[in-house]
């Protein structure tokens, strides 16, 4: 979704010689989000496979870190990639090691962020948690 979210976001940069390309490249890097996406559900998974095998018990407890544990994940791709759209139209390229720096500066990776932008993604993000703590 991220993914498809920068390429549409980027449209205007696009080759104008073969836009086709793009969603090319969209295209194969889409078996590397799903098979990520897998190994980010391996914990969760198996972290259920277990409270199911403790019992009533141990199943509360196990559930609530798992909630626990995509909270963070969510959390963190969310600041990820929603800080990856801001820094590729400063520097023309997505997140690297140099971008990496600003976890350190957390300050200078918000400035470069609008504010509306982040009063939406903190919006989304507080209705999101309020809907997964309403379902569990």
């Amino acid at each position: 979704m991220f993914s498809l979210w920068f390429v549409l976001w980027f449209h205007n940069d696009w080759s104008v010689e073969q836009p086709a390309n793009v969603w090319w490249s969209f295209w194969y890097g889409l078996s590397l989000d799903i098979s990520f996406a897998a190994y980010l559900m391996a914990i969760p998974l198996i972290l259920w496979q277990i409270g199911i095998a403790w019992g009533k018990s141990g199943y509360t407890w196990i559930n609530k870190g798992i909630l626990c544990i995509n909270v963070l994940l969510f959390s963190g791709f969310i600041f990820v990639f929603g800080a990856n759209l801001f820094v590729y139209e400063e520097w023309h390229t997505p997140l690297n090691n140099r971008a990496v720096e600003y976890f350190k500066t957390p300050s200078a990776l918000l400035d470069s962020m609008s504010f509306a932008f982040k009063a939406v993604c903190v919006a989304l993000y507080a209705c999101g948690i309020w809907m997964i703590w309403k379902i569990y």
